[in-house]
């Protein structure tokens, strides 16, 4: 794209589900390449998500109930992922490198953490319960997880960030 561009619409790249890189600045913060799930919904399906290729961050809302079998398989090069892990095993796990766990989530669970193996960075609730100090062990990139001091005193080897 020519530098010379001085105005692209809002809208030009929403239906470019597999652009990953664009080489103009103004441009690139167009690329439609995250998906904040409307706290509305309760349900979503494969037909939103099929061959979105460029999808780098996605949220789930505490009001989804329902996720439609294959509607993130191609969802291939997600980053950063803010939702309830509930919904991992749906999720595509090897390019993930930064989780939110949000406020809603209350318990942990041994398992639900494997194959996370670009995980970098992990951001937890003040007041979720870790029912066992070994669930991140799988994630071996896994250098820092920001939470609570006394749930960070439970895990051991990562280094503690405050929230």
């Amino acid at each position: 794209m020519s530098d010379t561009i001085q105005y692209i619409s809002p809208y030009a790249f929403i239906n470019c589900k597999k652009l990953i890189d664009i080489n103009n600045e103004a441009a690139k913060k167009l690329l439609y390449n995250s998906a904040s799930i409307d706290r509305e919904r309760s349900a979503i399906f494969r037909e939103e998500f099929q061959d979105w290729t460029n999808l780098e961050y996605l949220s789930i809302p505490e009001s989804i109930t329902e996720i439609e079998e294959g509607t993130f398989d191609n969802c291939t090069n997600i980053k950063r992922l803010k939702c309830d892990p509930k919904w991992f095993n749906i999720i595509p796990k090897n390019t993930i490198r930064s989780i939110l766990i949000p406020n809603f989530v209350s318990e942990l669970n041994i398992g639900q953490f494997d194959d996370f193996y670009a995980l970098s960075c992990l951001e937890l609730p003040k007041h979720i319960r870790i029912d066992d100090s070994h669930i991140f062990d799988s994630c071996e990139s896994l250098v820092i997880i920001k939470c609570d001091e006394k749930l960070f005193q439970s895990l051991s080897g990562i280094k503690y960030l405050k929230n």
